[in-house]
């Protein structure tokens, strides 16, 4: 409303985006799944929707995915408007907060200020909980935010490690637009596999119930394909 885009080129670009074989692009196609799909959404979320308790939630999950999808669209529609950078990751927190400025002009910087700190309030206990809860199921230790402190020890330790370990870049200034940037990165760059082995899982009639359908099917196997194609193009350029 306030970058005063056009109606007709967003909804394009949404729908028909124009791809590019370039490794800055890849590497922001991998940052964006890596962004969307995260832990807590791959791990959390469907383990809450497969216990029957949470069945009745369903309504959430869809509302939820709708108010997200439009929050990123609208944060994209309005840093491309505004920011005009080279390289995202050299972006520093006051360049991000320009971003507000058709809408807050000069208080810009206060109001992302008060929206990093809230979001942070939220989002630093989730992902650091999914994280560890991840790695505490990888290695057969007892996990949860149910258990007691001393009933799943490595479990806590590792939620606690990962907040010293935050708390010490910031003091070694760290940039954290470069933090979130690459770690955005990474997580897209593993997700390839994840994906990969839930699509095969999940057809897999010796261990499910219920195979995936064919709609579902086409859903993973697009962000799988997806993912794959942009982590391959990024690795190519990248990395070898």
């Amino acid at each position: 409303m306030f970058t005063h885009p056009s109606l007709w080129a967003l909804v394009r670009d949404i729908f028909s985006p124009h791809m590019q074989a370039t490794p800055d692009y890849a590497e922001s196609i991998v940052g964006l799944f890596g962004s969307f799909l995260t832990p807590y959404i791959i791990i959390w979320q469907t383990s809450s929707r497969s216990d029957p308790e949470h069945q009745h939630h369903k309504g959430d999950y869809i509302l939820s995915t709708a108010v997200t999808f439009t929050l990123a669209c609208s944060i994209m529609v309005a840093a491309s408007a505004v920011l005009r950078l080279p390289n995202a990751a050299d972006m520093t927190t006051r360049q991000a907060a320009e971003a507000l400025r058709p809408a807050v002009g000069d208080w810009g910087p206060i109001v992302f200020a008060i929206g990093i700190i809230g979001s942070g309030m939220v989002a630093l206990p989730v992902l650091v909980a999914s994280m560890s809860f991840d790695l505490a199921q990888a290695a057969g230790w007892k996990s949860g935010l149910s258990e007691k402190p001393w009933e799943a020890k490595r479990f806590y330790v590792l939620i606690s490690v990962a907040v010293f370990v935050a708390a010490g870049a910031n003091y070694m200034r760290v940039s954290p637009v470069k933090m979130l940037y690459f770690s955005m990165i990474l997580a897209g760059v593993l997700l390839i596999p994840t994906l990969l082995f839930i699509l095969l899982i999940s057809n897999d009639r010796r261990v499910m119930r219920t195979v995936n359908t064919r709609w579902q099917n086409f859903w993973l196997g697009a962000a799988t394909g997806g993912s794959a194609a942009a982590g391959l193009i990024y690795l190519r350029y990248k990395v070898f």
